[in-house]
């Protein structure tokens, strides 16, 4: 269950290897994009999100 973020909202840059194209809109394959998610979520859902499986989710950077 997602909530609120209390502390407002943070914005997540993104990037997916080719191999995760077919899951992503055109214009957020190759190249790293944005999101304000507008609740506290976990990285294993952003990647779920987009329909990446959080198994695949490989390097994370701060």
């Amino acid at each position: 269950m997602s909530t609120t973020d209390p502390a407002g909202s943070i914005t997540v840059m993104l990037r997916f290897d080719s191999d995760f194209n077919f899951f992503l809109p055109v214009a957020q394959r190759g190249r790293p994009f944005e999101i304000t998610p507008g609740y506290v979520t976990t990285i294993k859902d952003l990647g779920e999100l987009f329909g990446v499986l959080y198994t695949e989710l490989g390097v994370l950077r701060r």
